[in-house]
């Protein structure tokens, strides 16, 4: 079941603060319930990863599965997308973390939090296997109530255009972030072939209790389609 839990006003950081959040496009397309209403074992989906934070402060977690191209560790003031996991690493709110997909610039912010939080990074491509790595190790490691958070600009910007960080919105944004910019344009995430159905059978016959699935910085303004899509192959 899909759902969509109200925007979380946090500090932003976008580069286009003008976007809304489209309540009426999510209400047409799922089922919409709000944070109070949503029950373990949802798949929810939000505009805003900072919503990340509010899901583990509801739900007992002990090992999180982030896909995302960035690892949202930074040590910037206040709760936004780009600080949320070291916010929650703080508050105790989480004990492990497995990044898949980050991109290749990303890991030098990895190498000087990797000492101070319970992280792991997983480099692939392939969502499907990083998924199914980071399963095993959460297992190996003991854990047992885990969640698994899926930032769509993690996958290829060539096929997803429903989100902030995709090739065609990256392409207008000021001067004086360029390098930063052609980064990621360089670098193109992960494929958009995924298995849902493999991870949870494997999650299920290892018992491991994936309490809920979050799917994040959706932007429909911007999808031509391809990107709803994927957000539903992954409820």
């Amino acid at each position: 079941m899909g759902l969509i839990i109200s925007q979380f006003k946090a500090n932003s950081i976008d580069f286009r603060r003008n976007i809304g959040f489209n309540i009426d496009y999510f209400k047409k397309n799922f089922n919409f319930k709000d944070l109070d209403s949503v029950k373990e074992k949802d798949v929810i989906i939000s505009s805003d990863h900072s919503n990340s934070y509010l899901l583990l402060k509801k739900f007992k977690i002990d090992g999180l599965i982030v896909i995302d191209q960035h690892i949202d560790l930074y040590d910037l003031e206040g709760l936004n997308k780009a600080s949320v996991f070291r916010r929650c690493f703080e508050e105790n709110l989480v004990k492990f973390i497995i990044f898949v997909g980050v991109r290749d610039k990303e890991i030098e912010e990895f190498e000087l939090e990797k000492d101070l939080y319970n992280i792991e990074i997983i480099r692939t491509d392939d969502f499907n296997s990083g998924v199914l790595n980071a399963l095993k190790i959460l297992k190996k490691k003991g854990f047992k109530d885990i969640a698994i958070d899926i930032d769509l600009d993690a996958f290829d910007s060539n096929f997803i255009k429903g989100v902030e960080y995709c090739e065609e919105n990256l392409k207008n944004v000021l001067n004086d972030r360029k390098k930063f910019i052609e980064d990621e344009l360089n670098d193109k995430g992960l494929k958009v072939d995924v298995n849902i159905n493999k991870l949870r059978k494997f999650a299920i016959e290892n018992d491991l209790n994936i309490v809920y699935w979050h799917i994040t910085e959706f932007e429909p303004e911007f999808d031509d389609g391809r990107t709803l899509e994927l957000v539903k192959k992954l409820i």
